[in-house]
């Protein structure tokens, strides 16, 4: 049964979703046939850039910034939309390989030989700045980085100016990189490889987010941010809970159980990163769409600070 489609709506949805990550890119093969890894660290699939992306135009840029057009250009189109109103971007750790670069080389070089493109690029805004160029957006950009949490705050803005009227429609696009050295610090640290954690990961979820009805994948409810504030009592009744647990910090997800619903991990899937909550959002919203469940949760906690995203169909 297909939705009454409005032209418009006073409501939030998401239209159209792609992802480049551990699983086949630009594809819901992992919904059937999802890659298992037993990794530390893994890196994500891309896709052949070439099918999208002119190679002379994108040469300079880094795996991260093609990752990042390349969804959102999936993402619009699948929406049918050619310009964004608004580009409003997640990143915990921006161009991870870029910075790499310029640093490496300012040690190495000094002050006075460095490739300017390196520094350009190594800054967080980076993507959110190619996809308005790339898109020919003219209109509001915002980038949000705030470890764990980026993606969540993306949303949230994206939501307030879709419900404040200020735009009809926004782009949201959240990327990460896993750099060779990145992964060897992780694990040096201790903070991959555990036993039971989840692998960690990297990848770009972009999707389109309105106040268009026709054909979206769900509605989104509510983008909720907390504080140091108990959660427990202000999940209400889903038909399916997804969670940011890593495999082995679970003890903060315990109060779940007591819903008696389905409990799903996206980190198992998709990897842990900073912006894993976006992965998490992206796949209950194709399950709505598949019609698997009536109402879904992200739930996201990392230390102190939490997130619900309420998605319904």
């Amino acid at each position: 049964m297909g939705k009454k489609c409005e032209a418009m709506s006073s409501k939030v949805y998401i239209n159209s979703v792609a992802h480049i990550s551990m699983q086949q890119p630009l594809s819901r093969e992992w919904m059937q046939n999802p890659v298992v890894s037993t990794a530390p660290c893994t890196p994500a699939i891309d896709p052949e850039f070439r099918q999208w992306l002119n190679p002379l135009r994108s040469r300079r840029w880094g795996k991260i910034l093609k990752r990042a057009v390349v969804t959102s250009t999936r993402a619009l189109g699948d929406a049918g939309i050619t310009v964004p109103d608004a580009v409003i971007s997640g990143t915990g750790r921006g161009c991870m390989a870029d910075t790499e670069s310029f640093i490496q080389a300012l040690v190495a070089e000094g002050e006075t030989a460095n490739q300017p493109t390196h520094f350009m690029q190594s800054t967080h805004n980076t993507t959110g700045s190619l996809i308005a160029i790339y898109t020919h957006c003219h209109g509001y950009n915002a980038t949000y980085s705030h470890n764990g949490h980026s993606f969540d705050w993306a949303l949230l803005d994206a939501f307030m100016q879709l419900e404040r009227g200020s735009v009809s429609n926004t782009l949201v696009s959240c990327n990460d990189e896993l750099t060779p050295a990145a992964s060897r610090i992780l694990l040096q640290a201790g903070l991959a490889g555990r036993p039971g954690q989840t692998t960690m990961s990297e990848g770009s979820v972009s999707m389109v987010v309105s106040r268009n009805a026709c054909n979206a994948l769900c509605r989104v409810e509510s983008v909720e941010l907390y504080h140091d504030t108990p959660i427990a009592d202000k999940v209400g009744s889903p038909d399916v809970v997804w969670t940011g647990t890593n495999g082995i910090d679970t003890q903060q997800y315990d109060f779940l159980k007591r819903l008696g619903v389905p409990i799903m991990s996206y980190k198992s899937i998709f990897g842990d990163s900073d912006t894993a909550s976006a992965f998490g959002t992206m796949a209950a919203a194709c399950m709505l769409q598949q019609q698997h469940m009536g109402s879904a949760l992200v739930v996201n906690i990392e230390g102190k600070n939490a997130s619900i995203i309420r998605l319904a169909r």
